[in-house]
């Protein structure tokens, strides 16, 4: 039973991976479904150690990959914006 899930996560992605390379369209979607299908029964079928293990790593990749601002980047231009739009009168300089 150890050994299910991991030969069905292989599965999984080794049909998503080839499914990405399929050139006919209606192949492609028949096996990424596949792909998808095998990773998710492979997901359930992985003890729950697993489970929350891969959860949290998904969830630590996130997020690596979001954009998390540092700082505002626009201040400055709105600034800049509002101060041209003061200056539109004759006695701006």
């Amino acid at each position: 039973m150890l050994t299910v899930y991991p030969v069905l996560f292989i599965l999984g992605l080794g049909a998503i991976w080839l499914g990405l390379n399929i050139a006919e369209e209606v192949y492609r979607i028949a096996v990424l479904f596949t792909g998808a299908i095998l990773l998710v029964m492979g997901f359930v079928s992985a003890p729950s150690i697993i489970q929350i293990g891969s959860v949290l790593l998904l969830l630590g990749v996130y997020q690596l990959y979001i954009w998390q601002p540092k700082f505002n980047l626009f201040v400055g231009n709105e600034v800049e914006a509002v101060k041209t739009v003061k200056c539109i009168g004759s006695d701006c300089k």
